[in-house]
């Protein structure tokens, strides 16, 4: 039996497929009431488990990893809709869980320090473009049975900067008290290679991810930090994309947009 085919994985993929179908059901309309949300929260947490066993099997192995990523953002934006101080935790946790899938050491070298220079944006732009031209990876962890979905540098740069937005919206709109053990995704991966795979524990772990660049900040400086990485991001993309992609003028347009409203949601001193 091949690696990508064990039951482990089969197993995620039919309960990431449920999750998805379930967060369609209700994306145009919303969730009607506490009860419908709670019932994607059970699925999506069913699969959210499934996905972080198989991911932590072999961190080398994107699909498994962005899927848990992709399912935890839907988890996230559903707890904060039910919106009390509770399930806004849990949100927030779901956010920052989807934070840690979508990194990546590569993704570090576009978000250092002196960014505000052209010719260091000139340069990153640049190096960019090797990760654009690489062929797309296959995935088996898509919405629909039979289908195979496609990975690319671009759409993984485009979800960590979403994924920066989630959670700063979450961090701007709930205000929560400072984590208790903050660990890096890279210092998360670190741990979870050196415990050889999944234990009872892992989902807590990714939970309390923060970005390297937000270490010991407040959620005012946690909210205003990624709001500036993920437009970056898009800004970056945006040479290599157009308005029929999700990475281009429009969408970069989208993110600032994003970004200032979670700005306004932030204490005055932070506009």
């Amino acid at each position: 039996m091949s690696q990508d085919d064990t039951p482990q994985r089969r197993k995620a993929v039919v309960l990431a497929r449920k999750a998805s179908t379930a967060w369609a059901d209700h994306e145009a309309t919303g969730f009607t009431g506490r009860t419908q949300a709670i019932r994607f929260v059970r699925a999506a947490n069913r699969a959210e488990t499934a996905l972080l066993r198989v991911a932590l099997d072999d961190l080398d192995d994107p699909r498994p990893r962005l899927a848990y990523g992709y399912v935890s953002g839907l988890r996230s934006a559903a707890l904060a809709a039910v919106a009390n101080r509770l399930m806004a935790m849990g949100s927030i946790g779901a956010a920052r869980g989807a934070l840690w899938a979508y990194d990546h050491p590569v993704l570090h070298q576009f978000l250092r320090p002196g960014l505000s220079s052209y010719t260091v944006f000139g340069e990153l732009v640049d190096r960019l473009e090797p990760l654009v031209e690489q062929p797309p990876v296959e995935t088996e962890f898509t919405s629909q049975e039979g289908t195979v979905g496609l990975l690319t540098w671009p759409s993984r740069f485009v979800a960590a900067a979403d994924a920066r937005l989630a959670l700063a919206h979450r961090l701007a709109s709930f205000q929560p008290r400072p984590l208790t053990s903050p660990a890096t995704p890279r210092g998360l991966d670190a741990f979870f290679r050196s415990r050889g795979g999944f234990f009872r524990t892992s989902e807590s772990f990714v939970w309390e991810c923060q970005a390297e660049s937000c270490q010991g900040a407040s959620f005012e400086q946690e909210a205003a930090t990624l709001t500036r990485e993920a437009v970056l991001l898009h800004e970056l993309l945006e040479h290599y994309g157009d308005d029929t992609l999700p990475y281009g003028p429009a969408a970069t347009a989208t993110a600032r947009r994003r970004a200032k409203e979670i700005t306004d949601l932030l204490p005055l001193d932070w506009h």
